[in-house]
C-alpha cells in the first residue's frame, strides 16, 4: 500500500532479502502499479522469486482503495486497470480491503482475467487487525474469496493479533483436515515482525505435527 516501502524496508534482510527466504511458502503483497511506476523494481523482484514465493496484488489491486465506496461506473475502470497491471506483474491473487464485504464491491475484480483468488482484508476494530472475519470463505463467480484468520502483529498470546508463540498455539488448535475450510488459515504478517519470525513459526508448527 506504500510504494516507498518497496524501495526501502521491503528489500532489506528483514523481509524480501532475508537469506532464509524460500524456506516456506509466502505470498508478498506488491502493488501492481509498479509495472508502470517502477518497472525496474518489479523486474528485479520477479527475478528474485523462489519456488516458495509469489507476489500478490494489494491492497485492492491497482491502488490503495476501498472498492465498496466507488461511485457507479468507477468499479469497471478500476477492475480493468487492475486486470491489466496484474497480468503485467504475473499476479493472480489480489488483497481487497474494505469494511463491509459485499458481492457488488468485488464483481469487477472477480471478472478480471488475471484474478483467480481474493483475500478480503476486513478494516474493522483495531484489535482484530485484518482478520475480523476469522477465515470466512465464499465463492463468487467461481473465484474463492477468503478472509485472513490471524495477524502476526505484536506479541500477544491470544486473540487476533499475536506473536510467534501465540500464532503457533492458535493454529495448532485448528483442525488439520484438508477437506475443511477450517483446516486452512491465511496469516497477515505485519512490519512488527520479520521473515525470520515467519520461518520460526513454520518450524514450530512443523514440530507440533
Amino acid at each position: 500500500d506504500n510504494l516507498q516501502i518497496l524501495q526501502n524496508d521491503f528489500i532489506t534482510e528483514r523481509f524480501f532479502n532475508s537469506p532464509q527466504r524460500g524456506s516456506l511458502p509466502v505470498s508478498w503483497s506488491y502493488a501492481p502499479c509498479m509495472a508502470v511506476l517502477m518497472p525496474n523494481a518489479l523486474e528485479w523482484a520477479m527475478g528474485q522469486l523462489t519456488a516458495n514465493d509469489t507476489l500478490s496484488a494489494g491492497p485492492s489491486g491497482v491502488g490503495y482503495a476501498f472498492p465498496q465506496l466507488f461511485p457507479e461506473g468507477a468499479d469497471v475502470a478500476y477492475g480493468q486497470a487492475t486486470d491489466l497491471l496484474m497480468r503485467a506483474s504475473e499476479q493472480s491473487l489480489v488483497n481487497v480491503i474494505g469494511v463491509v464485504p459485499s458481492r457488488q464491491s468485488l464483481t469487477q475484480l472477480v471478472r478480471a482475467e488475471a484474478v483467480t483468488s481474493i483475500v478480503w482484508f476486513e478494516f474493522g476494530p483495531s484489535s482484530m487487525g485484518y482478520s475480523a472475519l476469522h477465515g470466512n470463505f465464499d465463492m463468487q463467480e467461481g473465484v474463492p474469496v477468503v478472509a485472513p484468520r490471524l495477524n502476526l502483529w505484536g506479541e500477544g498470546a491470544t486473540g487476533d493479533e499475536v506473536g510467534v508463540e501465540g500464532l503457533v498455539n492458535e493454529l495448532s488448535a485448528m483442525p488439520k483436515n484438508t477437506s475443511l475450510s477450517a483446516g486452512y488459515s491465511i496469516v497477515v504478517v505485519t512490519p512488527s515482525h520479520n521473515y525470520s519470525d515467519v520461518v520460526r513459526a513454520g518450524e514450530l508448527l512443523m514440530a507440533e505435527g
